[in-house]
């Protein structure tokens, strides 16, 4: 029985904040793989809470692997991450990171589930995935990554763990031509592919489904980085569909919704004006 490791960012962070877009994002590729290869033994690295009805799947918190302190540190001498007998010292100092190597060796492949995270406001995200694509090319184990947005990136290091990212794995597909453009930078071997968000693929789930107000619901969400632009196109598309079919309810959602993420309510408040 082949066994694979499934990255996601879904559940409730522990701020009490929800990511609607990870979430269907992660649905649909477990959905996809249990259809694939019913088979398959599942460990899902992902948030303490993500839903425990998952059948057939082992969760493992992966917050205790990564911790934001832990990732500054290491990003200070990732220099020395390039010399291939150095990078057992992650090891050595920092021991919370013996958990994740034991389990990449454990198994067979590392899915990475789709999302925007890799960028320049989400750094920790950014060394969370290079840490396991260079565990993974320790062990000689093959990662792949769903349909991923890359950037915007701001920094120096982050360029390097992106290119890093890029030539390694077995396998990234992106989900824009910006993305697609900048990892072709990194790696123009083949690895790379546009294609869909996994989320446009997800099937019907009674478990997340909305409290029907209306024959055909659709969940919008909105980031507070979007322009004006955007925003406002999605306002007179929202008119101009309701005013042709009345049967059809929208929900705006914001993207992330804590104390911490205020515009991303704000923008969304306004819309629903």
């Amino acid at each position: 029985m082949k066994k694979i490791i499934l990255i996601t960012d879904a559940g409730v962070g522990k701020d009490g904040w929800y990511h609607v877009g990870d979430e269907a994002v992660f649905w649909s590729l477990y959905q996809r793989i249990r259809s694939d290869t019913p088979d398959v033994q599942i460990t899902i690295f992902a948030r303490s809470d993500i839903n425990k009805k998952i059948i057939g799947a082992t969760i493992i918190d992966s917050a205790s692997f990564f911790d934001n302190k832990t990732n500054f540190v290491l990003s200070k001498i990732f220099p020395l991450l390039k010399i291939k007998p150095l990078r057992f010292i992650i090891l050595l100092f920092f021991p919370q990171y013996k958990n994740i190597f034991h389990e990449i060796k454990s198994n067979d492949y590392i899915v990475v589930s789709g999302g925007g995270n890799l960028n320049s406001r989400f750094r920790n995200f950014i060394f969370n995935r290079f840490i396991i694509v260079l565990f993974a090319q320790i062990l000689n184990k093959k990662i792949y990554f769903a349909p991923q947005t890359i950037g915007p990136l701001f920094y120096k290091k982050d360029f390097y763990y992106i290119k890093y990212i890029a030539k390694n794995v077995a396998f990234l597909q992106v989900r824009d031509d910006s993305s697609l453009d900048m990892v072709k930078l990194f790696n123009n071997e083949g690895k790379i592919i546009k294609t869909l968000d996994d989320a446009f693929r997800m099937k019907y789930d009674k478990q997340l489904s909305l409290v029907k107000k209306a024959k055909f619901n659709v969940a919008i969400s909105l980031r507070d980085w979007d322009t004006e632009n955007t925003i406002s196109a999605v306002g007179y598309f929202i008119k101009f569909i309701t005013a042709i079919h009345s049967d059809i309810h929208f929900y705006i959602i914001p993207h992330i919704f804590d104390d911490n993420n205020l515009g991303d309510i704000e923008i969304t408040k306004t819309l629903l004006k």
